[in-house]
């Protein structure tokens, strides 16, 4: 009968990365200062080249703006946003569990209607339509 292993994965991390986390990701440097004043008490010698961690990494990154459109909606209705949410963990008063809204890009008038069942979307759907050509 084979037994079953359990694995644990445990991290190590060095002290000089412990003490940049505890100090909320400050750089090494202002950690280097903080020893040498005598401010903190106990932070191994540290190594000002060392890398920092992944986390100071992904916060210096920075994403590209969207690019502009220069399409733009010229009349009512030519462009409807739709969005379903739920279902949510208590049901309101008349028992919905889900919200269907639509926005009209233009007047950015919103519509919601209150779901039972998230099958009820496309009889809403139309039933939005139909009121919104008139």
């Amino acid at each position: 009968m084979p037994t079953k292993q359990k694995v644990t994965l445990n991290s190590i991390i060095d002290d000089i990365t412990l003490w940049h986390h505890r100090h909320g990701h400050l750089n090494l440097n202002s950690l280097k200062v903080l020893t040498l004043i005598n401010m903190v008490i106990g932070i191994p010698i540290i190594d000002v080249n060392k890398n920092t961690c992944e986390g100071c990494i992904m916060g210096k990154m920075h994403t590209l703006s969207f690019t502009k459109t220069t399409w733009r909606v010229k009349a009512p209705l030519q462009l409807v946003h739709t969005d379903i949410w739920g279902p949510a963990c208590n049901p309101n008063m008349g028992g919905k569990r889900y919200f269907l809204l639509f926005v009209d890009d233009y007047t950015r008038m919103m519509w919601v209607y209150f779901l039972e069942r998230k099958s009820q979307a496309l009889t809403y759907f139309l039933q939005s339509k139909a009121l919104m050509e008139k």
